[in-house]
């Protein structure tokens, strides 16, 4: 009985979306941390000014916040 009941579509369907919400969200929330921290340094590479030392750049950074 109780294996019918779990193998019924209706409620596996109720049981694997929220599941699969949260994995598809944790998942994508750090994926999308890495890919952003990634793109922000290569930003701050891009704008710094060449120093004489090989793979050494000098960044300036402001702060924002009013």
């Amino acid at each position: 009985m109780l294996l019918n009941s779990i193998m019924d579509p209706i409620i596996l369907i109720g049981l694997a979306l929220p599941l699969a919400y949260l994995h598809g969200h944790y998942t994508g929330r750090k994926h999308g941390i890495n890919l952003g921290a990634a793109r922000m340094y290569d930003e701050i590479w891009r704008n710094g000014t060449k120093t004489s030392k090989k793979g050494v750049r000098k960044v300036e950074l402001e702060n924002e916040c009013d």
